[in-house]
């Protein structure tokens, strides 16, 4: 079946992850490789990094910020380097609510395991907890941005992004990796060697693989890929049959779907993103969704009660 397809012409970054040992230099695996290939992704004045995965580790906090500075990769507008611009990150992560009113209920946690310990600390009072800090600015919810359905659909998607309080798009990555580093590899002997655990696979798309070429040969090497050329929603001014980016890179935007409403302006690429930008961020009365919640479906679930640490 894959024989009928030709993704010569495929817009978009495989990034994937294999077990074992490499040099960080070498760009092919991991975050490595992530690094690497961000770092022509436009800088956009206020940003933050979005990660939204489907198991709540046990990270230590030294590799989360690894991980968030691999995130934050983007090209410097002062240099021709590329730089690490460090900005608020985001975790969407769903509440207990939103695991209780989805499709499948609480059946749909056993997809998104989170031990307690690791998101939550116990209180004085029976039933009593205490978001930890570490992560409580950050947590926000698992809410589609008008789809009603999809927030119905507990998530067991991983993806990560870079947007600006408009809806604009520095990257988007829809991956099999989560939050951790046997997924994306954890950097040893002072940044010379990435050591990771775990095979996964990931597609990047970013606005330099979409504009036209200058190649004089004619050829349409921009051509819009699409195995699914009749759907409304992916690729180019929102319609996938459009053949080519007539438009200079560096005017080439990526946004979210959610954020353009009426005409799609010329130049701009359109990303079905499936949360909304920017997300709800949790409140007094939210509770993070645990696997030791999973019996909350029983008459004898009580709601925990959750404190938290303050200011938020």
């Amino acid at each position: 079946m894959i024989r009928n397809f030709d993704f010569s012409r495929a817009n978009a970054i495989l990034i994937a992850s294999v077990p074992g040992k490499y040099k960080t230099e070498e760009h092919e695996w991991g975050q490595s490789a992530l690094r690497h290939h961000l770092k022509d992704v436009p800088h956009l004045k206020n940003s933050k990094v979005l990660c939204q995965f489907s198991s709540f580790g046990g990270t230590p906090q030294k590799h989360v910020e690894e991980l968030t500075e691999a995130f934050s990769t983007t090209s410097d507008p002062t240099s021709t380097s590329p730089s690490i611009v460090k900005s608020n990150s985001i975790i969407v992560w769903p509440s207990l609510q939103n695991v209780l009113v989805s499709y499948d209920g609480v059946r749909s946690g056993g997809a998104i395991p989170a031990q307690l310990k690791n998101v939550l600390t116990e209180g004085g009072e029976k039933n009593s907890y205490i978001l930890k800090e570490s992560i409580a600015k950050h947590l926000h919810l698992w809410r589609s941005g008008g789809d009603s359905d999809r927030t119905l659909a507990a998530p067991h998607i991983k993806s990560f992004t870079r947007f600006s309080e408009d809806g604009q798009l520095s990257y988007f990555l829809l991956a099999s990796h989560n939050f951790s580093k046997s997924a994306w590899g954890q950097i040893q002997l002072k940044g010379k060697q990435l050591s990771m655990d775990s095979y996964e696979l990931g597609v990047l798309f970013k606005p330099s693989l979409f504009f036209e070429s200058d190649d004089e040969t004619g050829e349409d090497e921009n051509e819009c890929f699409s195995c699914t050329p009749t759907h409304p929603k992916l690729g180019l001014f929102g319609f996938v049959n459009t053949k080519k980016l007539r438009y200079p890179k560096a005017a080439v935007k990526l946004v979210s779907d959610a954020s353009v409403s009426g005409a799609c302006p010329e130049g701009t690429l359109l990303c079905p993103v499936p949360y909304a930008l920017p997300p709800q961020k949790y409140v007094q009365g939210d509770v993070p969704w645990c696997s030791d919640f999973s019996h909350a479906n029983e008459r004898s679930f009580t709601m925990p009660q959750v404190t938290y640490p303050c200011p938020l």
